[in-house]
């Protein structure tokens, strides 16, 4: 072989062995596609976990359900609401004006747990659609026994016994909107989560 036809044979040597290096190159491309794929599973699933807890704090009027942890747990049923928007007690004059409407819920509470608790309206909120969160008016409630238009008696600072249970009234003074019931665990450091109900329109 003479000198010249050597240096062509190794030259397109050469360029074969480049083409099959970029071939390589081209086939990592697609260990990132598998790599993507991971990345949405993982969002999907994610989304769906948190619908379902959020899912399981909501329930309807009417449903049983039940707050906290340990000795501080009770079973609330949220029965119905109703709205008064002139005066609650004996009259206008003998009784709690509202500044907007007062709107009364109706509920049975179930001490589930294994120790008398003091219940009160500090755990017991409704929160309206700007997710504005309302206490319960303390006045309202004083003269509530007088009113024949509230069939419960008012949640004042009474101490429920372990498997004992009670109906009781919780009365709000809020504006016009749409309301739902908050249930809040009653122990001060539980790391329990809150209860919903959904009332609707006030």
């Amino acid at each position: 072989m003479d000198r010249r036809q050597f240096i062509v044979t190794s030259g397109v040597v050469g360029i074969s062995a480049l083409a099959g290096c970029s071939g390589d190159g081209g086939t990592d491309d697609g260990g990132s596609d598998g790599g993507s794929n991971d990345g949405n599973n993982d969002g999907s699933d994610g989304g769906s976990d948190g619908g379902d807890e959020q899912q399981t704090l909501t329930h309807d009027i009417g449903e049983t359900f039940t707050v906290g942890d340990g000795a501080q747990e009770i079973q609330y049923t949220v029965n119905d609401y109703s709205t008064i928007e002139d005066y609650i007690g004996s009259g206008p004059d003998l009784g709690s004006t509202p500044d907007g409407i007062f709107l009364v819920v109706n509920l049975d509470m179930e001490n589930v747990g294994d120790e008398s608790l003091d219940i009160t309206t500090n755990f017991l909120k409704v929160i309206d659609g700007e997710d504005r969160t309302f206490d319960a008016d303390t006045e309202a409630g004083i003269y509530a026994d007088q009113d024949s238009r509230i069939s419960a008696e008012p949640i004042s600072f009474d101490q429920l016994q372990p498997g004992l249970s009670v109906t009781r009234s919780v009365i709000f003074d809020v504006p016009s909107g749409t309301y739902r019931f908050a249930a809040q665990p009653a122990g001060i450091f539980s790391n329990s989560d809150t209860h919903y109900v959904p009332l609707g329109d006030v």
